[in-house]
């Protein structure tokens, strides 16, 4: 009992100290970085990730990357810069990267009681997928046909392979003659092969496809005939010698082994409204033919759409559409006498 009262004395004492102790302030603390997986990888692209806490002071975040752990690069995360004390999310979208190249990143957050570092950790870029062109079909009898396109693989070994079937939807494929194409190669390289067994009279769509580690390509869609030939082939081109009332229309023809005209459509919309004859035209055989035709009487400062326009008895192809832009009108200028004249 005595000890009861003493302490009860004691106790007014020892909470009066603890009130008058000074508080002392919690220490600032420098933020957290952790490095995230990377995604949407490209041939020349990557999506960086990472989480970061300010710890209560706002920070600044950027990525480092680059060929090895000295880095090189930095770029600045989308959310930067981060606050409050939770982790958050932050990403970079980072481009201009080397086709099939490892790189290293981190995520980096600075505030002013400091700096942190993410992990290290790697991403490879892909190769870029085939590039891929349909052409006309060649020797086309009443029951067979030679399919036809070209391939460059990019650097990346692929294979290649036809669509064909009698609507877009195709639902038949055929390997090409060369296929798959090597690894090294980075050139264009001819895809060929050969159908049998068709329908007299029906026509038949097709188009090349290829696949390599960046993924698959598909050509244009292209169409022939058993015992008519095939549609004929047309890409439209750069417009040249534009000035303030004229220029030339340019455009790339095949004539899928028939006779074939070929015509420019050009106008103030892709209505069009005006057409011409190209020269040359007709044009025949199975190269690409260049066509174009000068035009004039055309209004100043104006931007005029065009697109070349093949017809054979297999049907008619319509290149993309393009355009151009007149020149604007030269001021005039009139020297007339000098008055008054003196001596």
């Amino acid at each position: 009992m005595k000890n009861h009262r003493l302490f009860m004395h004691v106790l007014p004492l020892i909470l009066t100290a603890v009130v008058l102790l000074p508080m002392t302030p919690l220490a600032a603390q420098s933020p957290t970085a952790v490095t995230g997986a990377v995604t949407s990888i490209g041939s020349t692209t990557a999506t960086l990730n990472g989480t970061v806490n300010a710890n209560g002071i706002s920070a600044v975040v950027y990525f480092e990357y680059g060929p090895d752990t000295g880095y090189g690069y930095t770029w600045a995360a989308v959310q930067s810069p981060v606050t409050g004390s939770v982790g958050t999310a932050v990403s970079a979208s980072i481009s201009e990267l080397q086709l099939n190249t490892t790189y290293h990143y981190r995520v980096v957050a600075t505030n002013t009681s400091g700096t942190a570092y993410g992990s290290d950790m790697t991403f490879t870029t892909q190769l870029p997928p085939p590039s891929v062109l349909t052409n006309p079909a060649t020797a086309v009898t009443t029951n067979s046909a030679v399919l036809n396109g070209q391939v460059n693989p990019s650097g990346s070994e692929t294979t290649v392979h036809f669509e064909y079937g009698t609507s877009a939807g195709y639902g038949s494929t055929i390997v090409s003659v060369l296929s798959p194409i090597a690894t090294n190669l980075n050139s264009s390289w001819p895809a060929t092969a050969t159908l049998t067994g068709l329908t007299d009279g029906v026509t038949y769509h097709y188009r090349v496809a290829a696949t390599n580690a960046g993924g698959t390509s598909y050509g244009q869609d292209m169409t022939f005939t058993p015992g008519g030939g095939s549609a004929p082939m047309a890409t439209t081109a750069v417009a040249t010698g534009v000035d303030v009332v004229s220029a030339t229309l340019n455009g790339i023809v095949n004539a899928g082994s028939q006779t074939t005209t070929v015509t420019f459509e050009y106008g103030l919309t892709t209505a069009y409204g005006v057409i011409v004859t190209a020269s040359p035209s007709p044009v025949a055989g199975i190269v690409n033919t260049p066509v174009s035709r000068a035009i004039g009487e055309l209004t100043a400062n104006t931007t005029y759409h065009y697109r070349v326009v093949a017809t054979n008895d297999s049907g008619t192809t319509n290149g993309a559409d393009m355009t151009f832009t007149t020149g604007s009108q030269p001021p005039g200028a009139v020297t007339i006498g000098a008055s008054p004249v003196g001596n």
